[in-house]
């Protein structure tokens, strides 16, 4: 498989780079399971990976929390009915916190010091891999795991957020972004900051209430108080640190929340704790969440149909020019989409189009009539498909991999477009193609298993 590692950086100002390999396949262990990886979007804790701001770690581990795939291999003592073979999964970020508290800091985090996913395939902890919405394309779910669970954790699970009350959001980086997602679907007001005229209309898009250009008006904290008619608003999203935490407390209402997400300015705070005491302000740092608060999270991105914004998709062999478009500002989330070689390679597409040719239907109509299936013309052209897939496989001599873009496009060929189906691939000493149907017959849903050797 193709992987990114992290290796010394001689030259330039970050202390490691990306280095482009060949490596085995990994295995899942007990309790693991192995993902190929669709999409992984990048964030500026990745920045923050290979800048070497976590000091020195052993390299040749894999970069990148975010990531998106679909299970191929599931590990032994795996006891979860919702991970299958092909299932659309992704993970969260700290791998052994499911519920309550944090079991540690960074021990067990994705992207280091566990192998990350800026690779073709990678091994998740099946406790921790969670089920994304169904609505989602897979640019959008890798935004998932660290920034909006960020948001989501802060505002709704710690802050309880009401629509009565006044949320101020710094910056329109990604976590700042989903903070003002969550806040306009529940209702509450939204104050923003920005630091020019064309981020302001952007954010006003996406339903902002209250937008100040902090380099214009850098007494924002008086603006803040004027638009709440000097009561102060109820909670932070404070991603500056450093001096900038007093302005924010000087913003704030009595018992509100400050949610520390971040330190662009500076990590060192030095700031009179009168204030906090007089406004029994409450200060928490936050590092994402847990995993029990991405389901609840998934739930409710569903029933508000909140799609993440995406500033821009990267081709897997273009992923250090997006780290260098991360590094320069991004607006919300820098998204690496893993491109496996395309299914319709000029070398193979004579012989997909000689396949999908009506003349061949009677060469399949032995095999159908052993299904015993009904609708026999969608099993016909399910037999095409199955051979479009061994043909490519010959081809690139690897497991095929057939994305929902390349399965709508064939559907719609095939004149299946209504019927959902599930493909899985494997090869080991031989071809084994495993295909789930499931479709309608009345008013009945009827799944169906196929196992083909080649």
């Amino acid at each position: 498989m193709q992987s990114y590692k992290l290796v010394k950086n001689e030259n330039g100002n970050n202390r490691f780079k990306l280095e482009l390999g060949k490596y085995e396949i990994p295995q899942p262990k007990e309790n693991e399971i192995l993902i190929k990886v669709r999409a992984v979007s990048l964030n500026f804790r990745d920045n923050m990976v290979i800048r070497g701001d976590f000091g020195e770690y052993p390299l040749g581990f894999t970069p990148v929390s975010d990531v998106v795939g679909n299970v191929v291999k599931i590990g032994e003592k795996v006891n979860r009915d919702d991970i299958k073979i092909n299932e659309r999964v992704t993970c969260n970020f700290c791998t052994d916190w499911i519920d309550g508290k944090a079991k540690s800091n960074y021990e067990n985090t994705l992207g280091f010091p566990i192998n990350g996913g800026l690779a073709e395939y990678m091994i998740l902890p099946a406790d921790a891999v969670v089920i994304p919405p169904s609505y989602l394309s897979d640019e959008e779910v890798t935004t998932l795991p660290i920034a909006a669970l960020t948001a989501y954790h802060s505002l709704v699970v710690k802050g309880n957020l009401s629509k009565d009350q006044y949320v101020l959001i710094q910056g329109t980086g990604g976590v700042s972004i989903f903070a003002l997602q969550i806040v306009h679907a529940i209702g509450a007001k939204s104050i923003v900051l920005t630091s020019s005229n064309e981020k302001s209309e952007r954010v006003k898009k996406l339903g902002a209430d209250f937008i100040i250009n902090y380099r214009e008006t850098p007494n924002w904290p008086e603006k803040v108080l004027e638009i709440t008619n000097g009561v102060g608003v109820d909670q932070i999203i404070e991603v500056v640190g450093g001096n900038n935490i007093s302005k924010s407390i000087e913003a704030a209402r009595r018992e509100s929340n400050i949610f520390i997400i971040g330190a662009l300015e500076s990590t060192k705070i030095n700031f009179d704790i009168i204030n906090i005491l007089a406004k029994r302000i409450n200060i928490t740092g936050i590092l994402v969440g847990p995993k029990k608060s991405f389901d609840e999270m998934n739930q409710f991105f569903s029933k508000h149909q909140i799609h993440p914004i995406i500033e821009k998709v990267y081709q897997f062999n273009q992923s250090e020019i997006a780290y260098q478009h991360l590094e320069s500002g991004a607006f919300e989330e820098v998204l690496t989409v893993k491109c496996p070689t395309g299914l319709f390679d000029k070398n193979v597409s004579k012989e997909i189009s000689n396949l999908i040719n009506p003349d061949r239907y009677s060469e399949y109509i032995n095999k159908i009539n052993k299904l015993r299936i009904p609708t026999l013309p969608l099993i016909f052209r399910l037999m095409f498909l199955i051979e479009i897939y061994l043909i490519c496989s010959r081809y690139q001599k690897k497991n095929v991999y057939l994305s929902e873009l390349e399965t709508k496009k064939l559907n719609e060929k095939l004149l299946i477009n209504s019927i959902p189906i599930k493909f899985n691939l494997i090869y080991s000493n031989k071809f084994l193609i495993e295909i789930e149907i499931t479709y309608k017959i009345t008013n009945n849903s009827e799944l169906y298993k196929i196992s083909l050797e080649v």
